[in-house]
């Protein structure tokens, strides 16, 4: 477990508060800038909007758009379980 921790873009006077919160279901509306570096390589920026699927009050995303720090306790498990299932039955083995 890890804390992901948000802090909005506004002066510490105007902070509400301190929330522990779950992480927000969000996706981007994808568009990317094509820009060149100072050595002249092209890369490409992510520009994209927001879009906040879920509003719920106990989410990061609309704690931070409401003045509060969040702080979400995360795991990383981004393991396919059904397909472990099938894996096993697979013949594989190593010689």
């Amino acid at each position: 477990t890890f804390l992901n921790i948000n802090v909005p873009p506004i002066n510490k006077e105007k902070l509400k508060g301190i929330k522990i919160t779950r992480m927000g279901l969000m996706r981007y509306e994808e568009k990317f800038d094509k820009r060149v570096d100072p050595s002249n390589r092209t890369y490409y920026w992510l520009a994209g909007e927001k879009v906040i699927i879920d509003k719920s009050e106990d989410n990061d995303e609309i704690a931070v758009h409401n003045d509060y720090v969040t702080v979400s306790p995360l795991i990383c498990d981004l393991t396919n379980y059904d397909a472990v299932g099938v894996l096993k039955n697979w013949d594989i083995n190593y010689k």
